[in-house]
């Protein structure tokens, strides 16, 4: 029969195997977002997707759309610094329709 698996390990194999990982990259991304950007941003901004090294921000304005883009390489690195890897390679700001 083999040796048992850890639950990790398994869950870790369901992940993949049911191509999960961007939608568990999204809410990492989410929770990092929710730590670390400041309460206006918060207010203002969401993350609403990751996708291939590719994190997807919204706003709720074209000003904060702006304010996202002129800090995004920072926010790169901070997204990375936070999750412990290389997981933002870009950070695409798009405006939020209603």
């Amino acid at each position: 029969m083999g040796e048992p698996k850890s639950i990790s390990t398994i869950v870790e194999g369901l992940v993949k195997k049911r191509r999960w990982e961007s939608m568990m990259t999204t809410h990492k991304m989410k929770r990092i977002w929710d730590k670390t950007a400041s309460s206006g941003m918060r207010d203002h901004c969401r993350v609403a997707s990751w996708r291939r090294g590719v994190l997807e921000i919204q706003a709720d304005s074209s000003v904060w759309s702006q304010e996202v883009s002129f800090i995004s390489v920072e926010l790169a690195k901070c997204f990375n610094e936070e999750a412990g890897e290389e997981i933002v390679d870009k950070i695409v700001v798009r405006i939020r329709r209603n």
